[in-house]
């Protein structure tokens, strides 16, 4: 039973925020993620698993995909998920085949407040109210700046503390066809800078057995030891608070 997982619908933003949690703006070539590709990757997934409280559509800024509706259709009213929850910052509203799926779904929309963006939010808003969609907003005090993607000089034990303290590896994350307890391992993976496989579930290969890819997510959730990609981190628990989505 997991509490959430994240599901990405693209590696584009229509922001460039210098402390993205998911790496956004490192991405030289960003693309939308075949929604359907991905998502029959996600039906072994939920195969796999026996319920999910919370699914959050993320990208990037998720409604960048003209295609999300696709995630909306496939996934709602399914039994093993309590909810789904697609995260924007408002600056693009969603197609008309979206909007009608948010609006007779199990779907909800969060709207990320930054400040700078509020004009944009209040528009969104209007959208989401003329169509009867639930929805709310959030505002930010702070965000934690994990860093860049360089290798830092950790010890062995400074990398152990890091690990067992973070917040991240929490944070189940599903990218196009693998899935992750922490986005910062997918990012730095497909970024280029660690791909380690032991560091996810890939659920690609259509042969592997239910039992199997469920040990593999069973061993990855009770996992002791850092991933690579924790030597290219800030961690969380030590991390600097800097000002919400700061552009770069």
């Amino acid at each position: 039973v997991l509490g959430h997982v994240d599901f990405v619908t693209t590696e584009c933003c229509t922001l460039k925020c210098k402390a993205c949690s998911q790496s956004m703006p490192l991405y030289q070539n960003p693309k939308n993620i075949d929604i359907g590709l991905s998502l029959s990757c996600f039906e072994r997934f939920l195969d796999s698993v026996d319920r999910i409280s919370e699914i959050r559509v993320l990208g990037g800024e998720p409604f960048v995909n003209s295609e999300i509706y696709k995630v909306l259709e496939h996934l709602d009213g399914n039994t093993k998920i309590g909810q789904i929850v697609i995260y924007t910052n408002g600056t693009i509203i969603p197609n008309r085949r979206t909007l009608k799926d948010l609006s007779k779904g199990m779907a909800k929309v969060h709207i990320s407040d930054y400040g700078f963006n509020k004009d944009a939010v209040r528009k969104f808003v209007t959208i989401m109210q003329e169509n009867d969609i639930e929805y709310f907003e959030r505002s930010y005090d702070y965000w934690i700046d994990l860093g860049d993607f360089k290798k830092r000089d950790y010890t062995s034990e400074q990398l152990q503390g890091i690990y067992d303290k973070c917040g991240q590896r929490y944070c189940n994350h599903f990218f196009e066809n693998k899935f992750y307890v922490c986005p910062r391992v997918a990012s730095a993976s497909r970024l280029g800078f660690v791909d380690v496989p032991g560091d996810c579930v890939d659920f690609s290969t259509e042969a592997t057995i239910r039992q199997d890819y469920r040990k593999q997510i069973e061993e990855l959730l009770k996992r002791k030891k850092p991933f690579a990609a924790c030597a290219y981190c800030n961690g969380t628990f030590d991390a600097e608070h800097i000002g919400v989505a700061e552009q770069g």
